[in-house]
Formats: structure tokens, sequence, C-alpha cells
């Protein structure tokens, strides 16, 4: 049975059992399912409850109430306690992390810091948080999981020649990313590279070698393909870099110009593609004057890519 839903559940029992009504029960948790690393909003986790009616006629102090939070998995011992009365206490994983003056606004003595407030969450708090509560003659809990994710610190895409004549590897790194992100790359021929709204399609390549790392907090993801068949038309080579769990998605792309040829982009532009090598390929950052961003464009998520990628003015978007 989930934390989210033994206290309903519990309750229905106690009526159902003819059992007198519970001292304390948990009536909402609250806790952000994703957040940024680094965020200078902070991470707020809150958990509220309600006392028995002779609990609510006592002292908190004769209640015995106590609230507890636990990081699952770091160990039995809390990492946050309130009595109320006392000043709050912070341990292990979040000894030193977690701003002990927070109250919970228009809250009395028995719940003003029954939240704690993580001023600058990381990746490595990442996990089920329960908290529990209890008194003298009850305890209730409830458990749900914060991921704390941290977008790729950079990411690109490469071409360089490889074995048979001809062959190209395409690349894509991305480093300092967390959780471990899908990579995924995929191709499309244009007519004119004015547009991808000309009939052309993109298509994910097959057969792509994908290696994961964990450094430290962070992953370092490597996604490549070797082209043996090279097309005759201009194509576009993108990567796309998902992270699901917290709905973020990037793409980065290149342009490959068969026999070195390609437009001239050098009037009017922000940027024009670099000098081609012998492959004929070139990394764009800007493509017939397109913002530079539109390149690297952060998605609201990945069920929204391909929405997102036909309707925005990057000319070279791979999805209708």
């Amino acid at each position: 049975m989930s934390g989210e839903t033994r206290s309903l559940f519990c309750r229905q029992m106690d009526v159902a059992a003819g059992r007198p009504a519970a001292a304390v029960h948990i009536t909402a948790l609250r806790v952000p399912a994703v957040v940024r690393n680094g965020s200078r909003a902070g991470a707020v986790l809150d958990c509220e409850y309600a006392l028995g009616a002779r609990e609510q006629r006592r002292l908190a102090s004769e209640t015995g109430l106590v609230v507890k939070w636990f990081l699952v998995g770091s160990g039995p011992a809390p990492v946050y306690q309130w009595i109320p009365g006392q000043r709050p206490q912070d341990f292990g994983a979040l000894r030193g992390r977690v701003d002990l003056a927070f109250k919970v606004t228009g809250s009395d003595e028995r719940g003003a810091h029954r939240a704690l407030r993580i001023p600058t969450p990381t990746t490595d708090l990442s996990g089920e948080y329960k908290c529990s509560v209890s008194t003298f003659e009850d305890e209730d809990f409830m458990v749900k999981k914060m991921l704390v994710f941290a977008p790729e610190q950079s990411l690109e895409i490469s071409q360089s020649k490889s074995g048979p004549e001809d062959a190209v590897n395409v690349s894509c790194s991305a480093r300092g990313v967390y959780p471990e992100p899908k990579l995924a790359l995929y191709w499309s021929h244009v007519k004119h590279l004015s547009s991808r709204r000309d009939g052309s399609t993109a298509s994910a390549l097959e057969g792509v070698e994908t290696r994961a790392t964990l450094r430290g907090d962070a992953y370092d993801v490597v996604a490549s393909k070797l082209l043996l068949d090279l097309p005759s038309t201009p194509t576009v080579f993108d990567c796309h870099l998902v992270i699901a769990e917290a709905d973020y998605a990037v793409r980065k792309s290149i342009v490959y110009y068969p026999n070195g040829s390609g437009p001239d982009l050098s009037s009017g532009c922000r940027s024009v593609v670099p000098p081609l090598g012998p492959s004929g390929l070139a990394v764009v950052a800007a493509v017939l004057c397109i913002p530079l961003g539109a390149l690297f464009t952060p998605l609201r998520a990945p069920r929204h890519l391909e929405r997102a990628c036909s309707a925005s003015a990057d000319p070279l978007s791979p999805l209708q």
C-alpha cells in the first residue's frame, strides 16, 4: 500500500471496526514531484495533520506530539524532527541543509514547524520522503517522492570520418545531467534548408550505441552511430536529450552537405556556418538568420516535443 493512501484507508478501517477516532491523522502531504538542481526558490515539504478532539483540548506538550521526516533509504534515523515547544532539529543527509527558522503561515503552535524547507536542493536529495506524526496514543505517516534533476552542463553533437570511405560517425554527448537521460539521434532529408515543412520527415537512427557513466552525482552520456551510406541531399542530424521524469527535453543539430557544398549564409546572419571540412559536415549555430537558441531549444515536455518543434520558427525542426 502506498504511503499516500495509507491514512485514508486506515481511518476507514477504524470506522468500520467501531474503533475510536484517531488521536492524529495526516490530512495532506505536499512534496514537490520535481525540483531543479540548485533552485533559488528552494523546496518546501509540508505535512498537514489533524488532532483528535481530546488532543485539541490539551496543551501540545501534554499530547506527546512529535513530527519526523525520513529520507527513505538513507537510514532508519529521521532527517528532521520537531517537538512543539522545542527548536527543530536536522540530521543525516539534511544536516545543515534545512531552514530551521521556517514556519508554516497561519498554523498554530501545534503545526508551526511541521514543514521542512530546503533552501538549495541538490540531486543527492532525490528520493522518497516519509512524514511521521505521533502522539502518546497514536501515529500516522505518509510517503511521497521528490526528484531533484540537473539539466545538462553541455550538449554537443559532432561528426568525424571513420572506417570505410565516405563513412561518417555522428556522435552526441551530454555532460553533467541527472537522472540518467535518454539520448536519441534523428535524421531528415530536406529539399531546402529554409524550411522543413516541405514534406520532409525525421526518422530515428537505428542501432545507435549509447554509453552512460556516473560521475559523482551526475551522468555523462554518449550516443553514436556510424553511417556508411550518406544521402546525396542536405541532411539534418538531431540529438534529442530527454528526462521523462522531469518533463524536460532539449535538442541540438548539425547539417550534412554532400560533396562539401552548402549555401552562403554570411549575409545578415548573427552567425554563419563554419568552413566545411572534408566530410561536408558543419555544426550549425544559426541558419538563415534564425536565433542562435533555435537549434538548442528547451522544450516543456517530451510529449510536447513534436508539436513544439512543428510550431516553432526553427527551419531545421525535424518533426511535423
